[in-house]
C-alpha cells in the first residue's frame, strides 16, 4: 500500500524524474536567448525554441509570416546555435503556435475591445425615402423598409 503521508519538498526537488525536466528547462531557455540574439530585430518577440532533440531544434512562431521569416534566416540560426555549444544540430523544425501571438500582445485584439461605439441615427430624409420605396416593394420587404423608417421616427 502506498504512503499518503505529507512528504517533505526536499523528496520531490531531488527527485530525478523533477531534475530532468529542470534541467531541460533551463537548457530552452538558453537556447531561446541564443535565437534571440540570433534573429533580426523585430522578430524575438514572435518566437521561442520549443525543444531539441536527435540534433533537430524546434522553434514556435506566433504565426506564418513569422515562420518564413524565421525560414530566410535558417542558414544563419543554424550556424550560430552551432558556434554555441549544438554542433550536432542538423535540422531545423518550425511549428506556428498561436497562443504565442496572444500571450505578446499586451492588449487586447480590436475585437474584444468593449468601449460603445457611436449610435447611428437615421434622418429624416432616409426614412421618406424609405417609406416612398416601400410602398412599392413586395408586402414582407414592405413591412421591413417601415420598420426601418419607423426606427427614424422615434426621435
Amino acid at each position: 500500500m502506498r504512503d499518503h503521508r505529507p512528504q517533505p519538498a526536499n523528496d520531490f526537488f531531488n527527485n530525478t524524474r523533477f531534475k530532468d525536466l529542470q534541467e531541460k528547462a533551463i537548457i530552452l531557455s538558453k537556447l531561446s536567448h541564443v535565437l534571440k540574439e540570433t534573429l533580426p530585430v523585430g522578430c524575438e518577440d514572435h518566437c521561442r525554441v520549443a525543444n531539441y532533440r536527435q540534433g533537430s531544434l524546434v522553434i514556435e512562431v506566433s504565426s506564418s509570416v513569422w515562420a518564413t521569416r524565421i525560414n530566410y534566416e535558417r542558414i544563419s540560426i543554424l550556424s550560430a546555435f552551432r558556434r554555441h555549444g549544438l554542433p550536432g544540430l542538423s535540422n531545423l523544425e518550425i511549428k506556428i503556435n498561436p497562443d504565442l501571438a496572444r500571450s505578446f500582445v499586451g492588449e487586447k485584439p480590436e475585437v474584444y475591445k468593449t468601449e460603445k461605439q457611436a449610435k447611428r441615427e437615421l434622418s429624416a430624409a432616409a426614412a421618406s425615402a424609405l417609406e416612398m420605396v416601400a410602398e412599392t416593394a413586395s408586402p414582407k420587404l414592405k413591412k421591413r423598409l417601415e420598420s426601418l423608417a419607423a426606427l427614424a421616427n422615434k426621435k
